[in-house]
């Protein structure tokens, strides 16, 4: 028989023990296994050339329950999205924030900067906005790196962490004993005192809500 696929799924009669050759025929076998392999050939074609009416660059899927088609992967060419946090235990005034993020999925990207101006001041445990609120996490996991940057003195490294599903806080890493602790938070002078052109810096990902 000629083979169904693409259009359907074959449905072979396969021989049994004590089947003769003839019954069913060793032949048509054959034929049959040929005509689908051809059909499973013309399906996804050869060398650099896509088969029937794909384009390059597209990927066979499911479409349906036992179909498939040719399809466009979808890709997230996107630009980020820019925002300004909101700020907590920590006065903005004149300073300069530079942030963007990008939901793909259900994950989320934080990346961003901000510099101190004359009139910024920073306050005991300050705390930043998120753009997407998260799912709740235990306030001990980080969400990735942030820096604290005593202007061209020295920069102090750290991790953010959340602080409820719509902010998160920055914590620094210091010396206890001969051990390294990373339980301490900004303050107006820690790591350093804040002043003009210091800067806090965040690279986190995080799961939305």
């Amino acid at each position: 028989m000629a083979t169904n696929f693409p259009s359907s799924l074959d449905n072979f009669t396969n021989p049994v023990s004590g089947n003769t050759l003839d019954s069913p025929s060793h032949s048509l076998q054959h034929s049959d296994a040929n005509d689908a392999i051809e059909a499973i050939e013309a399906k996804l074609g050869v060398g650099a050339s896509p088969a029937g009416s794909a384009t390059a660059g597209q990927v066979l899927t499911i479409s349906a329950a036992g179909t498939s088609a040719w399809t466009t992967p979808v890709v997230d060419n996107t630009a980020w999205t820019s925002y300004t946090p909101t700020w907590t235990n920590l006065t903005v005034g004149n300073g300069t924030s530079s942030f963007k993020y990008k939901q793909i999925g259900k994950n989320v990207f934080v990346i961003g900067r901000f510099q101190f101006g004359t009139t910024s001041s920073m306050g005991s445990d300050p705390q930043m906005s998120l753009p997407i609120t998260s799912i709740s996490y235990h306030s001990t996991i980080p969400l990735g790196v942030g820096t604290l940057q005593d202007s061209g003195t020295n920069t102090f490294g750290g991790y953010v962490r959340p602080n409820n599903t719509t902010s998160v806080i920055f914590t620094y890493l210091s010396v206890s004993g001969s051990l390294i602790s990373a339980s301490s938070t900004p303050t107006s002078t820690l790591p350093f005192t804040w002043t003009t052109n210091d800067a806090l810096t965040v690279n986190i990902v995080y799961e939305a809500a």
